[in-house]
């Protein structure tokens, strides 16, 4: 006898995704969507690669849902987000998406339809996240056919302004699955899956620190009677970065008072 069934290298979890249908019937009206989500996932790891840790707690998301035309989609709200045993919520913040969709073809501007619904293997996108991050912001272009399905997303994690001292954080990446054959009943011959995740980390509006007007000088005078080559020194703050960055740096030659200052 001979039998089929379907096997996955991972736990389904559609069952977390929420997508933003747009349906002709829905034109012009208004409409109110409530998203709740409550969770609890206790991790009891003992190791040295990842730590234990219990997540316990709530998520909340009324919108005001509104769809000018047969197929656009505008939706605003507040994300509430709170972990149980404190009485602080751990999140608060507004959410807007416009979404148009044209047959196959989605985009997305706003809260894009993030986390597990880009389909990564889990050792790129952990499923934590769905607690962890669930807001994603930037655009998002899908494509859904039979054959093909493709999820391309920009998530703007960290905007950066003039004077900052920080760079801003950019998430992106594709997610791609192209079927060669599928017949009537859903049977697949030949899924080519494809996967890219990537991280920017930048911007040119960081603040940099004043510079300081070095002068150079020889510690040839040192009590210890060694030569010090010349040292370009800050009359602000003396640093030896230079000195630990370079283990075959001649200065391993200077006096102990310098090597202990210097870290080598």
């Amino acid at each position: 006898m001979l039998s089929s069934f379907p096997v996955t290298a991972q736990l389904d979890n559609h069952a977390f995704n929420y997508s933003l249908p747009i349906k002709p019937e829905y034109e012009g009206q208004l409409r109110v969507a409530v998203q709740g989500f409550l969770f609890t996932k206790d991790n009891e790891y003992f190791n040295k690669i990842d730590e234990g840790r219990t997540y316990y707690g709530t998520q909340l998301a009324p919108r005001l849902v509104y769809f000018p035309s047969a197929n656009i989609r505008l939706e605003a709200g507040i994300f509430l987000y709170k972990d149980y045993g404190t009485s602080r919520l751990r999140q608060v913040r507004p959410v807007f998406t416009a979404k148009y969709q044209n047959g196959p073809h989605s985009f997305l501007f706003g809260n894009i339809e993030g986390h597990l619904q880009h389909d990564y293997i889990e050792p790129l996108f952990d499923f934590e996240r769905v607690m962890t991050n669930r807001l994603e912001e930037g655009m998002q272009y899908k494509l859904q056919t039979d054959r093909v399905k493709l999820d391309a997303w920009v998530d703007w994690q960290r905007q950066q302004y003039r004077f900052s001292n920080f760079q801003e954080q950019v998430a992106g990446g594709l997610t791609s699955e192209v079927t060669a054959y599928q017949d009537s009943a859903g049977w697949r011959l030949g899924v080519v899956p494809l996967q890219f995740l990537a991280m920017h980390r930048g911007g040119k509006l960081i603040r940099l620190r004043p510079r300081c007007k070095p002068y150079s000088t020889s510690l040839q005078a040192c009590a210890c009677g060694v030569s010090c080559p010349p040292l370009a020194l800050c009359g602000r703050c003396i640093s030896m970065a230079t000195l630990r960055a370079s283990p075959t740096t001649p200065f391993r030659k200077c006096c102990p008072t310098i090597r202990a200052t210097a870290g080598i």
